[in-house]
């Protein structure tokens, strides 16, 4: 009586042991199964720079000129980022005066206006040499045109070029 009482006993402990390791493994994995979706997510969020500096910045021995390359890098932006407009100033080499050196789907009957360091705000990004973003547009600011129609812009973002501590560019998206 003994005997089977202890052997009974023993497959009970055994059935309730695996039943309690079967509910600690679903346990785990579920965890695993959660961490692992939690980590795609993080590595599909974060951003490759170097990867779009590749595509954003062109390759300088097939442009000539201070405008095309600086009218390609507008046009790898647009792509990249979406951008409706934008400007590329670069700045006279003796002097604080920046100049248009080109353009992306820019409209208007007035050209852009050269500006200096510190002066209007992408002269202000340029003194800063830190980005600006502005996201409450005025409505009598410039407006961006299509075929389809012209809107006021949602977000200015100036975008200082530095190179040995100075900035030597601004773009303004």
């Amino acid at each position: 009586f003994i005997l089977s009482y202890k052997l009974s006993d023993k497959s009970k402990i055994d059935q309730k042991i695996k039943i309690i390791v079967e509910k600690e493994k679903a346990k785990i994995i579920a965890e695993l199964n959660k961490k692992e979706i939690h980590e795609e997510k993080v590595s599909e969020s974060e951003v490759n720079v170097d990867k779009i500096v590749k595509r954003i910045i062109p390759n300088i021995q097939n442009l000539k000129t201070l405008k095309s390359y600086s009218e390609k890098v507008m046009n790898n932006i647009a792509k990249e980022i979406e951008i409706v407009q934008g400007l590329f100033y670069a700045k006279a080499k003796k002097s604080n005066l920046f100049k248009v050196a080109g353009e992306y789907a820019f409209t208007g009957d007035e050209k852009p206006k050269d500006f200096k360091l510190g002066v209007t705000l992408p002269g202000q990004a340029a003194k800063d040499k830190d980005l600006l973003i502005i996201e409450e547009i005025p409505d009598n600011y410039y407006s961006a045109e299509s075929g389809l129609g012209k809107s006021i812009p949602k977000h200015l973002i100036m975008v200082p070029i530095i190179n040995k501590n100075t900035s030597v560019a601004v773009m303004e998206l």
